[in-house]
């Protein structure tokens, strides 16, 4: 029972602004004038309602609950007014859960709220990155670029921001004069709503829902809240979670998943403490959460070990089992502490983030101490887990200042790398493995473990395979415990698997074909990743397993590009070979200097003058405040602003870039590794 609680506060979390999607579709609009459902808007009890995508939130959760059994049930009844209940104070604890989640993620919204009839319909999302500034001196007023109101895909027109005439947008009017130098405003808004798009979107996301549905209705609540992420990810991403703001750059997918997050970390705090709040203080410092940083290092030293010999099979191998053990280590210390996916806020890189509650830190320690000592006994310590911690209050949160937080858990990183395995120091950590052979080393690493068979250890050799079974790869099937294992090996009949038996997993790389075998298991404890081409197909295409489905964006090596006459891939020196002029290789690296910078000082906004409009005060209305001729700044660092430009810059480096080489003029370039904020 406390489990299922937590998975349907998460659950109502995700989807509790999922209304203002609907509305502006007009999807559902028939509950506006239900007294059932704008009894969740405030004021629809006694007058005229507001916020009425409460209404249309109620509405959403009743049509996805009669499509999913988990949904069905004695708790599982209150979920939907948690969800929709929030901007009201009688619904209970758990809906005080969702409101106050609400509240503190969407502290990204400057001063400067306005209403104009149809605006929540003319409004596009602006980029979070066009007004970064790491100098004192960066002006950042204004913005001239908008997303396309389209499913987040690999392609241009759907992925980037465009100008804003691209879109036929224009500067909204002075806002009842208060404005000072027009030029400064640049809210621009649709000549006409834009009603068709986001309706389309509706349609879109829904469809997808049903096929989920159609095909696992009886999915479990946990594989659910992961599959839904993945769909909210794909049709609410390009959409502003708030229309009626000086700059709409925060997303409607992360406005909702960081409310999961804040939700979730208190609920389980309030568990902690016997206790539950109803309201926090904007000033409370009391730090309920802790910003986890998670870092392997060690991981550039553990992919580019290799000799010249077989180093392209390698290198495939090694970069692709680097970036997939993050992700399920991640997974495993959320499961291990009793959290959703919903506390991870970002994973790339060989680095990630987590929101947990503030009593957990011991607990993290712990499961951190049993992944280093699997890294010790896999790679002889050369790879490292650390972690860096930061405590977050309500004032934080309140007060946009999260860079604080980001800063510190980063400080924090850095002094546990100078403290590496300290909690297993121990006589027997000094002692020489028992399977290391002092006479020899492998050919390809160098290691001097003793061997079983063939030519290079046995390591290299099982990523050399891997490396080979990519090629083939559409899917990343991971499945938790033996039986289920057992279950989906019988069914595939192949050995394209990986095994982490101490973080209880394996690893199945799938073809697309080899989807609906998985299919006809039925239900299994897993997670389905449709990687690159299969990420941007709609779940009413494709056959589904039973288990979680989500999707991923990995640059991963192409051997079909280029194959030998005995249809072995090229390796490096075929690439040196087939040079014009001295047969030599190119290597080209790249990524975003100073992108710490950025998240700890680059989201400071320019501050505003208070105003009287209509003669009321209105903070953040007026001109910017200049001090001594310099801009006077405020820290505007939110968590759904931070993880918004953590994901866009993600999608980037991990989807885009590798997309763009699949043109014929690259035909002789490969990618070693693409996501985060860096590639190879």
């Amino acid at each position: 029972m406390p489990e299922e609680k937590l998975n349907l506060i998460v659950l109502s979390g995700l989807l509790h602004d999922i209304g203002k999607l609907l509305e502006r579709g007009e999807v559902f609009s028939e509950a506006r004038d239900d007294p059932h459902y704008t009894a969740f808007c405030p004021g629809g009890g006694e007058g005229r309602p507001t916020h009425l995508h409460a209404a249309h939130t109620r509405r959403f959760c009743e049509w996805l609950t009669e499509r999913f059994s988990c949904l069905r049930g004695t708790v599982a009844a209150d979920w939907m007014d948690w969800c929709a209940g929030h901007h009201q104070h009688d619904k209970g604890a758990e809906a005080s859960m969702i409101r106050l989640g609400d509240r503190l993620s969407a502290r990204e919204r400057e001063p400067g709220d306005y209403y104009r009839r149809r605006i929540h319909q003319k409004t596009r999302l602006e980029p979070v990155l066009e007004r970064v500034s790491i100098s004192e001196n960066g002006e950042c007023l204004s913005t001239r670029h908008r997303y396309p109101l389209r499913p987040l895909t690999l392609q241009k027109s759907d992925l980037f921001p465009a100008p804003a005439a691209v879109f036929g947008v224009r500067e909204m009017p002075e806002a009842g004069g208060a404005i000072k130098d027009p030029a400064e405003w640049t809210h621009m808004v649709s000549v006409t709503p834009l009603t068709s798009d986001y309706e389309a979107l509706c349609h879109g996301l829904m469809a997808d829902i049903e096929a989920l549905a159609g095909q696992n209705p009886d999915l479990d609540l946990e594989s659910l809240i992961v599959s839904l992420m993945t769909l909210l990810e794909r049709y609410t991403a390009n959409v502003p979670s708030a229309a009626n703001v000086r700059h709409p750059d925060i997303s409607l997918f992360d406005h909702m998943r960081t409310t999961a997050a804040i939700a979730q970390a208190l609920y389980l705090h309030g568990e902690h403490e016997g206790r539950f709040l109803v309201d926090i203080a904007g000033q409370d410092e009391t730090a309920r959460w802790l910003l986890v940083c998670g870092d392997f290092s060690g991981i550039q030293k553990f992919i580019y070990n290799l000799t010249n010999k077989g180093a392209a099979k390698g290198l495939r191998g090694r970069s692709f089992y680097v970036g997939y053990f993050c992700r399920l280590c991640a997974d495993y210390i959320l499961r291990a502490m009793g959290l959703t996916r919903a506390g991870l806020l970002y994973n790339s890189g060989g680095k990630f983030y987590l929101l947990i509650p503030a009593h957990l830190r011991e607990k993290l320690y712990e499961v951190r101490t049993e992944i280093n000592r699997w890294l010790i006994e896999e790679f002889d310590g050369n790879v490292f887990f650390g972690l860096g911690l930061a405590p977050v209050s309500a004032a934080m949160f309140e007060g946009g200042k999260m860079d604080a937080a980001w800063k510190t858990a980063a400080e924090d990183l850095e002094a546990d790398r100078m403290r590496k395995f300290s909690e297993l120091m121990s006589p027997a950590f000094f002692e020489p493995a028992v399977n290391f052979d002092p006479t020899d080393s492998c050919p390809v690493c160098g290691s001097r473990r003793s061997k079983k068979t063939g030519e290079r250890c046995d390591a290299c050799a099982h990523l050399e395979s891997v490396g080979i079974w990519l090629k083939d790869a559409d899917a990343l099937l991971t499945v938790r415990g033996l039986e289920d294992i057992q279950r989906v090996s019988e069914k595939l009949a192949h050995r394209r698997r990986l095994e982490f038996p101490n973080l209880d997993a394996g690893l199945f790389l799938v073809a697309e074909e080899e989807i609906g075998a998985i299919a006809d298991i039925g239900r299994i404890d897993g997670e389905c990743v449709l990687i690159n081409r299969l990420a941007d197909s709609p779940f009413t295409d494709l056959a589904l397993p039973g288990c979680a489905v989500s999707t991923q964006y990995m640059g991963k090596w192409d051997p079909n590009r280029q194959m030998r006459e005995d249809q072995t891939p090229w390796d490096f020196e075929d690439y040196a070979e087939a040079a014009n002029g001295i047969p030599r290789l190119g290597v080209l690296r790249m990524d975003v200097d100073n992108l710490g910078m950025v998240f700890i000082q680059g989201l400071r906004f320019p501050d505003r003058e208070a105003v009287t409009v209509n003669g009321k005060p209105r903070e953040g209305w007026g001109g910017v405040i200049r001090e001594n001729g310099v801009i006077k700044r405020k820290s505007m660092a939110s968590i759904s602003r931070m993880v918004t430009l953590s994901r866009q810059l993600n999608v980037f480096f991990s989807g885009y870039v590798p997309a763009l080489l699949e043109a014929d003029r690259f035909n002789r370039c490969q990618t070693i590794y693409a996501g985060g904020d860096d590639l190879f």
